[in-house]
């Protein structure tokens, strides 16, 4: 990652909650993947980080490196999002 690129995200909604899709990569690269609390979610390589403070500590991070981003939001108006469905983040050093 370097402050020349845009990175592209999604940002899920359901009628409680929201979280932000993002590369389990993209965690370790930027330092911050054991900074991420249980109350998000992980499945397959992709992080879902929740609303409330760990979509800003991923949003920060970028910041702070210079990086762009656009955010597209998809939105699930009357149903439960499967990311609820998903095993709950878990940092592994």
């Amino acid at each position: 990652m370097n402050g020349k690129e845009t990175q592209n995200l999604i940002f899920y909604s359901d009628p409680g909650h929201a979280w932000l899709k993002v590369s389990k990569w993209d965690l370790k690269e930027l330092d911050i993947a054991d900074k991420i609390s249980r109350y998000s979610y992980m499945n397959g390589n992709n992080a879902y980080l929740e609303e409330d403070c760990d979509a800003g500590i991923y949003l920060n991070a970028l910041k702070n490196i210079g990086l762009n981003y656009n955010i597209e939001e998809k939105v699930s108006h009357n149903l439960e999002s499967v990311i609820r469905s998903y095993n709950s983040y878990q940092f592994i050093g």
